[in-house]
């Protein structure tokens, strides 16, 4: 840089040291620097259109300037591209120089009757080869086409300097304004700048911001505040009823620690995931059109001083859209149009050929009625052996278990005739295994209605014990009662169907394992039954609980809906197997005498059934 000492005739270079006497350098005017450092000069009056370049040592012309250069003023402006055209600018108006021709523009197209360039012009080439040129009032964009106005209300742009981080700093009358992603940022007093008229902005090599004001310099520290602020949707206007499919949100913020007033925040947002909005600082957005469903709407807040990677703002609502815009509705009434417009043709074709031939629709007619009478007996008769099949099967199942316990016993008691004590208890077995039965024949023949005024007062642990006794030669060893160190409460319950219950939860216990492994069985007092039950118990001031746990194979969580539907199940359909009516029955002996269950079951780790009987 050179600098002519006042009444002089001497020219300094940059260590200082002065050069050669006055000369015609030392009298023109600097304009700008090249990107290669070399100052662009105009020479002293009479200036003849011959612009110069000065590297330190050597000056040399750099380019002509058209014939009717003086239309633009004072010259303040030289940017050459890097598409090797050239923009030059005064305080009246602008020239670019693309091919060896020159182009004057002083007024577009989108703003007649006014001067668009005027005042000290400054400009900046961006990456992207867009063109920033800044005069008294605004900024514009030049794409090599045409001109745009990305911003007005500068009060003069007096420097335009870019950044490491892709933004472009603008210093102005009216502030220090920075461009990003096509947002826009204003920094004033409010964030610590000496004063609102900023003459010139730079980057030093460190990338650390300087700023000259009219009260002086002013470095930008970016760490003074570098927390972000934290948005919020103040107002939400949203769809109430069906066809309304617009939404208003109000959004404000606040800095952390107070630095930036709320109304000097920036806001963005997006719909649904969608591309974030350009920084603005208009705090509400409409959406319409919006389609029917669940939408997300997000935003976030700025500041001035670049923070705004911080927490989101999220508000979720619903549009429900009128049937006749409900897409599935309107393809339906299509389909169902085209469905009557082809039975109408139908119609008029069949009208047609009854005249033709009635008698031969008649022959027609009644054959395919016989034939579809026949269909439909075949398919009844089908579906009521299939039925009658399903339940013979479950009804066998549920028998065989008690036929397996008499058997059992019998065989048991033939061996120890010659042990009285044995012999009796091979005999108390076998008669209580022939009750069951006969409870079973009973609850077949339609849930005996007194069973609820048929409930006795029971002890939970006989209950188990009994189950046991009749289960210890089937899981000989397996069957483990955790006995709690204060025995529970007598419980209401009708006994037989109590003893079905358990009956029918051992043995789905044993089958889950592959008949290897363990069948606890516990029982304990509650207060009131668990959140998870299946069936609620009838109202009781305290519970007991009869938990029979497995380690089997659990019941995936697609199957646990189901499992107490009658005839479901994942097994085939066997003696050994059971036919999907085991827990059906048990959830139904359970309903008649006002016991509840809960289920918890995982896959690969065990199943857990609890029966829930109304303490005494």
């Amino acid at each position: 840089m050179l600098i002519r000492a006042e009444g002089t005739n001497r020219v300094f270079a940059r260590d200082g040291t002065p050069t050669a006497p006055a000369s015609p350098v030392s009298e023109a005017l600097p304009i700008g620097i090249l990107p290669d450092g070399r100052l662009v000069l105009q020479p002293p009056p009479p200036r003849d259109g011959t612009l110069m370049a000065f590297d330190g040592s050597v000056t040399a012309a750099f380019a002509e300037l058209p014939t009717n250069h003086t239309s633009l003023g004072t010259l303040t402006l030289v940017l050459p591209t890097r598409s090797g055209e050239l923009l030059v600018g005064g305080t009246k108006g602008l020239f670019i120089r693309r091919g060896g021709q020159w182009k004057q523009f002083d007024a577009l197209d989108s703003e007649p009757g006014s001067r668009a360039f005027d005042g000290a012009l400054v400009g900046l080439e961006l990456l992207d080869g867009k063109i920033l040129v800044g005069g008294s009032d605004a900024i514009r964009e030049f794409d090599g086409q045409s001109w745009r106005v990305l911003r007005r209300g500068f009060d003069g742009v007096h420097a335009i300097h870019p950044a490491r981080d892709g933004a472009v700093w603008i210093a102005s009358g009216s502030g220090l304004h920075r461009f990003k992603d096509r947002s826009w940022f204003v920094l004033g007093e409010e964030e610590g700048l000496p004063s609102g008229v900023v003459f010139s902005v730079y980057a030093d090599g460190s990338g650390r911001l300087w700023a000259a004001t009219a009260r002086g310099v002013f470095a930008f520290d970016a760490h003074a505040d570098t927390d972000p602020p934290r948005p919020q949707i103040t107002d939400a206007d949203l769809p109430l009823r069906a066809g309304e499919n617009r939404a208003r949100f109000v959004i404000s913020g606040e800095d952390q620690w107070r630095y930036t007033p709320a109304g000097r925040l920036l806001f963005s947002w997006r719909l649904d995931s969608g591309p974030w909005s350009v920084w603005r600082a208009a705090s509400s957005d409409q959406f319409t059109n919006l389609s029917a469903g669940t939408h997300r709407f997000e935003a976030r807040a700025l500041d001035p001083s670049g923070n705004g990677e911080g927490p989101t703002a999220v508000y979720e609502f619903a549009v429900m859209l009128p049937w006749f815009k409900e897409p599935r509705l309107v393809l339906a009434s299509a389909g169902l149009a085209l469905l009557v417009l082809a039975l109408i043709s139908q119609a008029i074709h069949g009208y047609l050929r009854l005249k033709q031939s009635y008698a031969e629709v008649e022959r027609q007619v009644a054959e395919r009625s016989a034939a579809l009478e026949k269909a439909n007996a075949d398919l009844l008769h089908s579906h009521k052996m299939r039925a009658l099949g399903t339940l013979a099967a479950g009804v066998a199942h549920d028998f065989n278990n008690l036929l397996s316990i008499i058997k059992g016993s019998a065989q048991l008691l033939e061996s120890q005739l010659h042990d009285a004590e044995k012999a009796r208890q091979r005999l108390q077995r076998i008669k209580t295994a022939v009750d069951q039965g006969a409870g079973l024949v009973k609850a077949m023949l339609g849930y005996s209605r007194d069973a609820a005024t048929a409930r006795k007062e029971i002890q939970p642990a006989d209950a188990v014990l009994r189950a046991i006794r009749l289960m210890e030669e089937r899981l000989p060893g397996r069957l483990i009662f955790v006995q709690p160190t204060q025995p529970p409460p007598p419980a209401l319950a009708q006994p037989e169907m109590l003893q079905q219950i358990l009956l029918n939860l051992i043995q789905n216990a044993d089958e889950s394992m592959d008949q290897r492994g363990t069948v606890q069985i516990d029982t304990e007092v509650l207060a009131r039954p668990p959140d998870s039950c299946w069936l609620q118990p009838a109202s009781a001031t305290a519970y007991v609980s009869i938990a029979i746990r497995d380690r089997g194979v659990g019941i995936p969580p697609e199957n646990l809906p189901r499992i107490f539907e009658p005839f479901f199940t994942t097994k085939g359909f066997s003696s050994r197997r059971g036919t999907g009516l085991g827990l059906s029955m048990v959830y139904e002996f359970a309903k008649e005498m006002g016991a509840g269950i809960a289920v918890s079951s995982a896959v690969g780790k065990g199943t857990s059934f609890r029966v829930i009987l109304p303490a005494v």
